[in-house]
């Protein structure tokens, strides 16, 4: 089930096109399974604005991936 699926959104501290502040206030974004992180310094584009720091983030995600 997607509710299920563990999930990363990454977002940018200066994205105005899709803030973070979007994913927060809405209640179908606020489950155990979905992790929101914020990386500083970025826009709508952080994996390539912030890319060290992105892929901090993705490595530490797909350590703490677990099968069932």
């Amino acid at each position: 089930m997607p509710q299920n699926v563990q999930t990363l959104i990454i977002g940018g501290e200066f994205d105005a096109v899709t803030p973070l502040s979007l994913f927060r206030k809405d209640a179908r974004f606020k489950r155990s399974n979905i992790e929101i992180v914020l990386i500083k310094n970025a826009g709508h584009v952080p994996w390539i604005e912030e890319l060290e720091e992105a892929k901090k983030l993705l490595y530490k995600f797909e350590k703490s991936i677990v099968v069932k």
